[in-house]
């Protein structure tokens, strides 16, 4: 009887799973479809979560809401960002903000889960903006953390160049992103999908949560403010700031749903006060973001015709026209896709004004075009994983501050998610220098020493009070500049998170308070000598003997007036001592012994008034010794003494 029951349990259970999975195959489609309606139609955005968790644990941007749009046009291009002194290149690799010195000698990671598109640095050099998946915690400027209870959506961040001190300075239901600073740094504009409350009183925003409109706000968060009508739905782009500051340049969408074909919806350029006055239309059928002149007069921008796209310059009020050059290997949504539906990534007026960078097509070259005759150069970099190749495709392209280097973010054709180098050219296309590989990307680690930079001698940690120090702060971003020109693997290990005062070798004191004494002996350190030591004026002991220090002495060295001990041996200097070495005219001690040196010995060395020893024994001098000159060894040096006058 048992058994017989069973066997009923049985066959009624699993025609009742074939009924069930029957209905979920039918009504799932349906159910979707209303989910999808219902999300388009409610004003707060409901995520579902179809992302995995990273290698290292953080999340997917699918967790954040970001691949529910539409190509429209393609929008997960990547961007690079320099720093304002041009010190340090900032990209993305795989969520993560990565940060490189310009010469290649450091590399630390800056936030996590970061859109690639959206972010930007601070004109102090010390803060970045990004857009990023809420963050589980924050961490505020004084350090206490909070916990947020929906990680949900884009916000913009703020955080300190380093990684530290992360603030969250949006909160809001779906999308903030595509931030941008003022040049003054103090207010970000940005492009945001959420309903908010304008100028005029009235709930703005889209109910579908992706057509964007255009905000700027404090840099610390507050005072939002509505630039423009929720008429004007942005294109997914950075705003542009008018170097002055006054206006800003955004593309917008010209009409309809951007969900209904959007790569057929026509693109119009406008300039906008930075207060929403007066918004101008200054062209149409754009296919690029904009780029201002450095002077602010006229706006860079690539344009579609019905045969081709091509690079123009427009004046801010909307006359003089100006078509500079074509653009070929453009990228569109589909293949065969008409010039109007082309999106040009990169578009970047240099800093001088004579040229523009474009990047119209990841597997093909960017290119820099010369105004005056529309002349191209074509930017490649070898690969180096194929050294016979050239790199596949440059992710990103972006002129250094002075504009006499590019940099380049590229992918190899190993296609590796991501990318496999980042590296500099200079503006014709050549000088090609690598500063970080795939397989150095690994960001610092707490309880490594961190190399400082120029931004930490201004930040009140390496030197406290700098504004009260400032003669202090030159000698921290000397002492930078000197350690970045060494060999990576003999640097002092100087803390960005200690004192200057507890670095190794470096002592300060006086007042006003300055570097008084830098002694470094037997470190094997290896460079050329830097002649950023001789920005140390305040110096009285200088000790770099025993090292692998190499070529001439810097005549820089001669600015130390205050200079009394100077102990250079036990290196590889070559070449003459510089005659400016005697303007040191407080030096009591000089210590050159054991180099390479050669040539004569210049008088001026016997004329300093408080010279009391010199070194110079296992050097290469000719000629002879000037008379008076304190030699220490004076029968080592196997030279007769200079008659009186010659």
């Amino acid at each position: 009887m048992g058994a017989w029951v069973v066997r009923r349990l049985r066959r009624r259970w699993g025609r009742a799973l074939v009924a069930v999975l029957v209905l979920v195959a039918v009504a799932a489609p349906i159910g979707i479809w209303r989910l999808v309606e219902w999300k388009a139609r409610s004003a707060t955005i409901v995520t579902i979560i179809i992302g995995r968790e990273g290698n290292d644990g953080h999340k997917s941007f699918s967790e954040c809401g970001h691949t529910r749009f539409r190509w429209g046009p393609r929008f997960d291009y990547d961007v690079a960002v320099w720093s304002p002194d041009g010190s340090e290149v900032y990209f993305t690799d795989q969520g993560d903000l990565q940060g490189v010195t310009s010469d290649g000698s450091r590399r630390w990671l800056t936030a996590k889960n970061v859109s690639s598109t959206s972010f930007a640095v601070a004109p102090d050099g010390i803060h970045l903006v990004y857009a990023g998946c809420r963050p589980e915690t924050v961490t505020g400027a004084d350090g206490t953390k909070r916990v947020l209870t929906d990680q949900t959506g884009f916000e913009l961040l703020r955080v300190r160049r380093d990684g530290r001190s992360v603030e969250q300075l949006t909160a809001n239901v779906g999308v903030d992103f595509y931030p941008a600073w003022s040049p003054d740094g103090r207010r970000i504009a940005f492009l945001s999908d959420v309903g908010r409350t304008g100028r005029t009183g009235a709930r703005i925003g889209s109910a579908s949560g992706a057509l964007l409109t255009l905000f700027t706000m404090a840099a610390d968060g507050t005072d939002v403010q509505q630039v423009l009508d929720d008429e004007f739905l942005m294109l997914h782009q950075p705003p542009q700031w008018s170097p002055d500051g006054q206006h800003l340049a955004v593309v917008r969408y010209s009409q309809g749903d951007v969900y209904s074909g959007v790569e057929q919806q026509g693109r119009e350029l406008y300039v906008v006060g930075a207060n929403g006055a007066e918004p101008r239309r200054l062209a149409a059928d754009v296919v690029s973001g904009p780029s201002w002149s450095p002077d602010g007069q006229r706006l860079a921008y690539a344009r579609a015709h019905a045969d081709e796209v091509a690079l123009y310059t427009i004046r801010t009020d909307g006359t003089d026209e100006h078509q500079v050059a074509g653009i070929p290997h453009w990228r569109g949504p589909r293949p065969n896709a008409l010039p109007t539906e082309a999106w040009i990534d990169t578009l970047a007026w240099s800093p001088d004004g004579t040229r523009i960078l474009v990047r119209s097509h990841p597997e093909h070259p960017p290119f820099v075009v010369r105004l005056a005759t529309g002349e191209t150069t074509q930017l490649t970099i070898v690969s180096i994983r194929y050294t016979d190749s050239l790199v596949e495709e440059v992710l990103a392209a972006a002129w250094s501050p002075d504009g006499t280097h590019i940099v380049l973010v590229a992918r190899d054709y190993s296609k590796s998610p991501g990318p496999d180098l980042v590296a500099t050219v200079t503006a014709d296309g050549t000088d090609a220098q690598v500063l970080a590989t795939k397989e150095e990307f690994a960001p610092w680690q707490p309880g490594q020493p961190k190399v400082p930079d120029a931004a930490a001698c201004r930040a009140g940690v390496v030197v406290r009070d700098p504004d009260g120090n400032p003669d202090l702060v030159m000698d921290c971003l000397a002492l930078v500049e000197f350690q970045q020109a060494l060999e990576r693997r003999s640097r002092p290990t100087w803390s960005a998170d200690q004192g200057i005062d507890a670095w190794d070798g470096v002592r300060v004191g006086g007042t006003p308070r300055r570097v008084e004494a830098l002694v470094l002996p037997d470190l094997s350190m290896s460079a050329r000598l830097p002649g950023a030591l001789g920005k140390l004026t305040g110096l009285r002991t200088l000790d770099l003997s025993h090292n692998l220090f190499w070529a001439e002495i810097p005549a820089a060295l001669g600015s130390l007036s205050q200079l009394e001990h100077l102990n250079l041996g036990h290196n590889r200097l070559m070449g003459p001592i510089p005659p400016e070495l005697g303007e040191l005219t407080k030096l009591r001690t000089l210590d050159l012994a054991i180099n390479s040196l050669s040539g004569d010995i210049p008088r001026e060395l016997a004329d300093m008034p408080n010279l009391e020893e010199i070194a110079l024994t296992g050097t290469q001098f000719t000629g002879c010794v000037p008379p008076g000159l304190p030699l220490r060894d004076r029968d080592e040096l196997d030279l007769p003494t200079c008659e009186p006058g010659s």
